[in-house]
């Protein structure tokens, strides 16, 4: 893997991601060019499940709106060390040699995606179930809710994973590896559900309501493209009930208001590759 320079190499950049209600948030990036700022506005607006990224530009000449704030990236570490933009090259990126890579450093096209054949049949799942449970009689419908529910969260299983930083501390306290090699269903995290949480970092509930606001009969891209907004991030049961499980328009807003930290970039984060999952596949 390549490094792709240190955070004094890095020049600041902002971008403006819509949101599900019409508003926009600025947020602040760190990366070494203006192609690479914009890959990553793609990312966090993808992480975010929220719409194309209305503006990327060096911090200097980015416009802001009257009253916008500029927040970090979810994951992001602080770095007043970070420079604004001028447009002049940056250095020729250079070998890692092995060392710890800064994690908003790191390439983000290296990062797995979701299965897109798996996303499919789950988008598929959700439509057949959607138009049926409209047809059957009211003794089964609630059943059919809890098909559409269960449909609809069990995404969680190939979608990506992270971790916050208090959770991650734990974990390593414990001595337990990367909580993102574990898991709901792993024998080792069953002793240990007490601790930590399998938190769903956009809650079901949103992903249903989105669903369910294309109507009766909705499209497949449509629908794929709202259940691929799945996000899953072990936290600590602590920072789990700060967090609740209603409504979330903003995910990354909430996780800064209750004080939950993620320790990796999503774009550094896959689907789960425990050992459970990877006996399924064999």
């Amino acid at each position: 893997m390549t490094d792709q320079g240190s955070q004094h190499d890095q020049c600041e950049y902002l971008t403006r991601i819509p949101g599900p209600d019409g508003s926009s948030s600025v947020y602040r990036l760190r990366a070494n060019t203006l192609a690479s700022a914009k890959e990553m506005a793609r990312q966090l607006a993808r992480s975010l499940g929220s719409g194309a990224p209305t503006a990327v530009n060096p911090k200097g000449t980015f416009r802001r709106k009257a009253g916008e704030k500029i927040l970090d990236a979810p994951g992001m570490p602080s770095s007043p060390a970070a420079k604004p933009a001028t447009g002049k090259k940056t250095k020729p990126l250079a070998k890692s040699g092995g060392q710890s890579t800064p994690m908003a450093a790191r390439n983000v096209r290296n990062a797995p995606g979701l299965d897109r054949v798996a996303l499919d049949a789950m988008a598929r799942t959700v439509i057949h179930i959607r138009s049926m449970g409209a047809a059957v009689s009211v003794g089964a419908a609630r059943s059919f809710d809890e098909l559409f529910d269960l449909a609809c969260r069990k995404v969680d299983e190939f979608a990506p994973v992270n971790v916050s930083k208090a959770a991650h501390e734990r974990a390593t306290e414990m001595g337990l590896d990367d909580l993102r090699t574990y898991c709901w269903h792993c024998g080792i995290m069953g002793t240990h559900r007490k601790v930590f949480l399998w938190e769903h970092y956009k809650p079901v509930v949103d992903i249903k309501t989105a669903v369910l606001k294309l109507g009766p009969s909705p499209q497949l891209d449509a629908v794929s493209s709202i259940l691929g907004s799945t996000r899953i991030a072990w936290v600590l049961q602590s920072e789990g009930k700060a967090l609740g499980n209603t409504s979330r328009p903003d995910p990354a807003a909430t996780y800064r208001k209750k004080g939950v930290e993620l320790f990796h970039l999503w774009e550094d984060c896959g689907p789960i590759n425990c050992a459970r999952h990877r006996r399924r596949r064999s």
